[in-house]
């Protein structure tokens, strides 16, 4: 490994680095480039990859997780590279918002759109397969809302969010126990309850 004589006030190198200072515009065509793909490619892993968070608030995350490592490990990279980059990954997340306030077909091509999931007790199929979630996933999610028989369910909506609202139906005959196999136990006392 080469040795290195660091000047400890280098200004020039602790803001700018020891690159030429045109170097910037490049941070911010690397960053819009970076920036986008990263939003493509969580819109691309389904919407239970977001969460609580929308997928531009998920990428501008991941991306200031990236940007603030560089300029702060590596002694030839100034702080203004990394500074543009966190200006920029700001400014998009604000414009991201903007568009999606305006435009509602940007929000849906950026945020993606709801998704009903269950429909009068039943499961809509291609949904779920567009949703990239197994029946398995699914009835994780309605156990874990303490339902046990997927007829008890009136809607159930996967939001652009990845977040899951349950609408549950008044009267529900007991149908389609949702409930795992294995656990005989449980098993034997909804049965009870339902007679």
């Amino acid at each position: 490994m080469e040795h290195v004589d660091v000047e400890m006030w280098d200004w020039h190198r602790i803001w700018i680095g020891d690159v030429p200072t045109l170097f910037l515009v490049e941070v911010l065509i690397r960053s819009i480039i970076i920036f986008a793909i990263l939003l493509f490619t969580l819109r691309l892993m389904g919407k239970r990859m977001g969460g609580q968070l929308s997928l531009s608030e998920m990428a501008v995350m991941v991306t200031l997780g990236a940007l603030v490592a560089v300029p702060m490990q590596i002694y030839d990279r100034g702080l203004l590279m990394g500074l543009t980059a966190l200006i920029i990954a700001y400014l998009f997340q604000r414009g991201f918002n903007y568009l999606g306030v305006k435009y509602s077909w940007f929000e849906d091509l950026t945020q993606g759109k709801l998704s009903i999931l269950v429909k009068d007790g039943q499961i809509v199929e291609n949904e779920l397969f567009k949703a990239r979630i197994s029946k398995n996933q699914l009835f994780a999610m309605l156990r874990n809302e303490q339902i046990t028989h997927l007829s008890e369910v009136k809607r159930l909506y996967l939001e652009a969010s990845g977040v899951i609202s349950i609408y549950i139906t008044e009267s529900a005959a007991k149908e389609n126990n949702i409930l795992p196999m294995k656990d005989k136990k449980i098993q034997r006392e909804v049965k009870f309850d339902t007679l």
